[in-house]
């Protein structure tokens, strides 16, 4: 099976304006390997409120790249955090 290679232009869709600044900031520390907690606690904010950014992110990236890229994205089942126990929040 070929794999198709797509450039992604991270840079261009944060300077999108309805990219917010909490969204840019979420965004950034993912890839550092910062969790939902550590994040929450960096940006001085509540775990649900990063899932939400999170959730947001997620929306956004998929209307500027499109469906294409995240094959398996399904929009009626968004991101869901986790307690410290593996339990789900509410």
């Amino acid at each position: 099976m070929e794999q198709v290679r797509v450039k992604l232009d991270y840079t261009k869709f944060l300077t999108l304006p309805e990219v917010t600044e909490q969204e840019r900031e979420v965004f950034s520390l993912l890839p550092r390997g910062y969790g939902t907690g550590k994040i929450a606690g960096r940006l001085d904010v509540s775990a649900p409120r990063v899932c939400q950014v999170k959730n947001s992110i997620a929306e956004k990236l998929l209307g500027f790249f499109g469906q294409e890229i995240w094959a398996g994205y399904n929009p009626s089942r968004t991101h869901q955090c986790r307690t410290k126990n593996g339990r789900r929040r509410s």
